[in-house]
């Protein structure tokens, strides 16, 4: 397995991905994700701006995400807490999802740990994720690999978000301890 970035030719696998997440969270009794979003339009963007990896095994494209340097306008304003971090030095991890037939084979840790581990290169401080609060497998995941859970955050729509953040606690790439 491995995580690289997608190019534009994935477009269409990583789209029929977030279409069966669509399907899973109606099945869980939820729906994060509406009006088509995320479209071909949001990860051709994210394609393009070299912020979308796939996760790969022999061949096969089992889950993507966006992994996005610097501020997240929709985590200007989080009620109910606080961000373990100050200012825009952080990655957000957006538009996760996996194929169902890879679903629970602990990806999303993958992930997450991929985002992680480029804090050092971007001078990150943390990583900061958002789920909607019924989607308990994120919640789980997200719980389990570390995430602080900070408070509620709004989409541009107004729907409410649970917002986490993992502070970055490696060594920079100039062997400084970060906290």
């Amino acid at each position: 397995m491995e995580i690289i970035k997608a190019t534009a030719q994935d477009a269409p696998a990583i789209l029929s991905i977030m279409e069966e997440a669509r399907a899973f969270q109606r099945s869980c009794g939820f729906l994060q994700w509406r009006d088509g979003y995320p479209s071909m339009e949001d990860i051709l963007k994210d394609i393009s701006e070299a912020v979308c990896y796939k996760v790969v095994s022999e061949g096969e494209i089992l889950g993507a995400f966006s992994a996005i340097y610097g501020a997240e306008p929709t985590y200007a304003v989080i009620d109910g807490g606080e961000w373990l971090t100050s200012g825009d030095s952080y990655i957000t991890i957006h538009r996760i999802a996996f194929s169902d037939t890879s679903r629970g084979r602990g990806l999303a840790a993958k992930a997450f740990g991929f985002a992680y581990g480029l804090c050092p290169s971007l001078g990150a401080a943390s990583v900061r994720i958002d789920t909607h609060y019924d989607n308990a497998a994120m919640r789980k995941a997200i719980a389990k690999f570390g995430f602080t859970h900070c408070g509620t955050v709004y989409m541009a729509d107004g729907t409410e978000r649970a917002a986490y953040e993992k502070l970055y606690e490696g060594e920079a790439e100039d062997g400084t301890h970060r906290i």
